[in-house]
C-alpha cells in the first residue's frame, strides 16, 4: 500500500483573504493545486519566479481570467507550503507591488519561525 504524507500549509489572514475574495471557480482551482502541492505533486501550471529564490507561481485560468498564487515551501524539509500572495493577474509581467507584498509577507513568516 502506498502512506501520503501530507505537508502543512501556512497561511497569512491576508493571503488567505485575497483567496477568499476570488471568484468561485478560480478560488476552488487555486485550492485543488495546493493541495497537490500538499500531497507532494507538482501543480499543473507553475513557474519559479524571477528574484525570489525559491518562491513559485501557480496559474489556474478560470471565466475571467488567471489566478494566481505566489508560494514557498519552508520548514525542515520543506514540511510547509506558505502561499504569499494571491491576484488575479492582467499582464504577462508580475507587478513590482505584488512582488514586493510577496517579500514582505515572506519576511513576516519567516520573522514567525516558519523558516526552520
Amino acid at each position: 500500500y502506498h502512506v501520503c504524507m501530507m505537508r502543512g500549509v501556512v497561511f497569512l489572514d491576508a493571503t488567505l483573504a485575497e483567496i477568499r475574495d476570488l471568484p468561485d471557480p478560480a478560488r476552488q482551482r487555486i485550492g485543488y493545486q495546493l493541495e497537490q502541492l500538499q500531497r507532494g505533486r507538482r501543480p499543473h501550471s507553475w513557474k519559479a519566479i524571477n528574484g525570489l529564490p525559491g518562491v513559485y507561481e501557480i496559474r489556474v485560468m478560470f471565466p475571467d481570467g488567471i489566478a494566481r498564487t505566489l508560494y514557498i515551501t519552508m520548514g525542515e524539509d520543506d514540511s510547509y507550503i506558505a502561499p504569499l500572495v494571491t491576484f488575479v493577474k492582467k499582464s504577462n509581467k508580475t507587478p513590482k507591488r505584488i512582488l514586493d507584498k510577496a517579500k514582505s509577507r515572506l519576511r513576516t513568516l519567516k520573522e514567525q519561525g516558519y523558516d526552520k
